[in-house]
């Protein structure tokens, strides 16, 4: 039987990665206040002025820290695990074998600042929303899709390559199985 954790291909494919390894990048924190500032700067520019995006300026500056830092992910041996620290401990686990796709999305803000956020694609039960990581059911689909959001943009590609490459491994062995 082949062993994921000899594939010299894949950066840290075999051990235990966490977001201690890959962690959600400083400018994720920023990223919301300086669109609420930029769309603040505008409206003023424009004659208007909005007292709540002063408030949300100053709310996401101390929601995103306290979401970031107790954001925690493991991808282990057959699994991802993903749990969020906030308000109420909530986490959810999904095996390699049952993820579909995983791909990195950016927007404009993530391409200036070399940021990307990966969704993992998996059949999973159940609607859930931590912190930064978000599993959503989509109406059309009818799929959940599990977010790291705030990566560095490399990063988010060399999770992507693992976890596709231990999702493969891991559909492989169940065919062998079977």
């Amino acid at each position: 039987m082949e062993d994921i954790n000899k594939d010299s291909n894949i950066p840290d494919s075999g051990r235990v990665i966490t977001q201690k390894t890959y962690p959600v990048s400083f400018l994720w924190i920023l990223k919301a206040p300086i669109i609420i500032l930029i769309v603040s700067f505008v409206a003023l520019l424009f004659g208007y002025y909005n007292f709540t995006l002063v408030i949300l300026f100053f709310v996401y500056l101390v929601l995103n820290p306290i979401i970031k830092y107790n954001l925690h992910y493991t991808l282990n041996q057959d699994s991802i695990s993903v749990k969020q620290f906030t308000l109420s401990k909530s986490g959810k686990t999904v095996l390699y074998s049952d993820i579909e796709n995983v791909i990195v999305q950016r927007d404009a803000f993530d391409t200036l600042f070399g940021l990307g956020s990966l969704y993992i694609n998996s059949p999973v039960q159940g609607p859930i929303n931590i912190g930064s990581i978000f599993l959503k059911k989509d109406p059309n689909l009818q799929k959940n899709f599990i977010s790291l959001i705030g990566l560095k943009n490399d990063d988010a590609e060399i999770l992507r390559n693992i976890i596709l490459k231990k999702a493969e491994f891991s559909k492989n062995n169940i065919k062998k199985v079977e």
